[in-house]
């Protein structure tokens, strides 16, 4: 059985990759576009930030995280849920919260904080604004 291929789709295809590499290059996601011979979407812009975190757990130890929403994570960490961290000591306390623009800056910045000697994590603890300010409500 050999597989007809309809010269439109193909061509679909061909545009949608050159428009994705082209996207890729300019580091400009347009919202939305449409294949022009289909009229169907290639992609949505999906643009939610994502957060660092550092939550203290009883014995005095900080823990650094990311998640798309500090606060709920923070209540699994406190149920003994989302990581081994706190089978031994649970969260007592979300200390620090940093907004970042999408989960690759998420990653790269917790992987910066998780470099930091403990003094420095206690200052960025220290630093952090508690109340509404902080963090968008959701």
């Amino acid at each position: 059985m050999t597989l007809q291929r309809r010269p439109e789709r193909i061509e679909c295809l061909l545009e949608s990759r050159l428009f994705l590499s082209v996207a890729f290059h300019r580091s400009a996601m347009p919202t939305s576009s449409s294949c022009p011979v289909h009229e169907t979407p290639l992609m949505t812009e999906v643009s939610k930030p994502w957060f660092v975190y550092l939550v203290r757990a009883a014995n005095g130890a900080l823990y650094c995280g990311i998640s798309d929403d500090p606060h709920r994570r923070f209540e699994k960490h406190q149920s003994g849920k989302g990581a081994r961290f706190f089978y031994s000591s649970p969260a007592v306390a979300l200390v620090y919260v940093e907004s970042c623009r999408d989960k690759g800056e998420a990653l790269r910045q917790e992987r910066l904080i998780k470099k930091l000697r403990k003094s420095a994590k206690e200052a960025l603890a220290a630093s952090f604004i508690h109340g509404s300010d902080a963090l968008p409500s959701g």
